[in-house]
């Protein structure tokens, strides 16, 4: 496999995803395979030309999350989401549907400024915002039904001006937080979010952004799978724990049609594809998505999914 420059990869993301391809809707997965201070230095570079280019990163590299795990991954991600800020999206956008837009940011968009600041009474303003809640989230089929409750719930709060009980549940279910099950009753939810689920949670996530004009790139570092070991010094995680890393990855390739606006950039060491033991051609399932069957002999395609990085 020849190496891709990183000078040519990065301008390949900018150009072709970054400034193109994801702001229009489309979604990607990358496997980017390099040995640190490569990696180290491909990571920081991508993720200044993705912000630079108005994408906003999910950086999961420093969080030891256990990547075979798609809750751990969703609730890692969770943790870093300004769930306030999109609820706030989504009540301007709601104003502005009902007719009371809400253009001022320094202003809260809650039910009591709506009315101050168009001398309208509280019934005007709730009858058409009711509406419009059921039609801009509870009626979006693509969104998870439970992601939707969960938004609603805190659309409902901040609107209210207040977090309430029921706010601080929607938020802790979200985050993978432990809550009680009859706490999460009270908002008509009756499952956690378990590693079944969590794709579904996370592709409703990147829907929500992406209506609002927001792509998305996640980073997730994959390195650990291949260089921690144990006191006894054999490496911590199994062969079974890689082929769920390599599942997950597998997955996301093939639902890229589902990632509105996202990019899902994996990191591995040089491992990845040299290890008899470990190299992803071991799960042939990922390996049919990601070989290249038909390649240059001395130069690597910078728009393909499994990617050599060299400086």
């Amino acid at each position: 496999m020849p190496d891709v420059p990183l000078e040519i990869l990065r301008r390949s993301l900018r150009e072709e995803y970054f400034e193109s391809f994801l702001p229009a809707g489309g979604g990607t997965v990358k496997i980017l395979v390099a040995d640190d201070p490569v990696r180290r230095k491909a990571l920081d570079d991508i993720s200044a030309d993705a912000e630079a280019a108005g994408v906003t990163v999910f950086d999961l590299t420093a969080d030891d999350v256990l990547l075979h795990k798609m809750d751990a991954v969703w609730s890692a991600i969770a943790r870093k989401v300004d769930w306030d800020g999109l609820v706030d999206r989504y009540l301007r956008r709601i104003c502005a549907d009902i007719g009371f837009p809400m253009d001022d940011p320094g202003i809260p968009c809650t039910l009591e400024r709506v009315c101050a600041t168009y001398e309208v009474d509280r019934s005007q303003v709730t009858t058409a915002y009711q509406a419009a809640v059921r039609d801009l989230i509870f009626r979006d089929y693509g969104l998870d039904i439970d992601y939707r409750k969960a938004m609603t719930v805190l659309v409902h709060g901040a609107f209210s001006g207040s977090e309430n009980f029921q706010t601080s549940v929607a938020k802790m279910w979200l985050a993978g937080e432990d809550v009680l099950a009859r706490d999460l009753r009270e908002i008509q939810i009756f499952q956690r979010i378990d590693r079944t689920r969590a794709r579904s949670i996370l592709y409703s996530f990147i829907r929500s952004r992406f209506r609002f004009g927001l792509p998305t790139a996640f980073v997730l570092d994959g390195s650990r799978y291949y260089t921690e070991r144990t006191r006894l010094g054999t490496l911590r995680f199994t062969r079974l724990q890689l082929f769920d890393l390599f599942e997950l990855v597998r997955e996301f390739i093939d639902e890229a049609d589902r990632l509105h606006g996202a990019a899902i950039i994996f990191t591995f060491p040089q491992d990845f594809v040299e290890s008899e033991r470990r190299s992803f051609d071991i799960y042939r399932a990922l390996y049919s998505r990601i070989a290249d069957d038909v390649r240059g002999r001395d130069r690597a395609n910078p728009c393909a999914a499994l990617l050599r990085v060299a400086l």
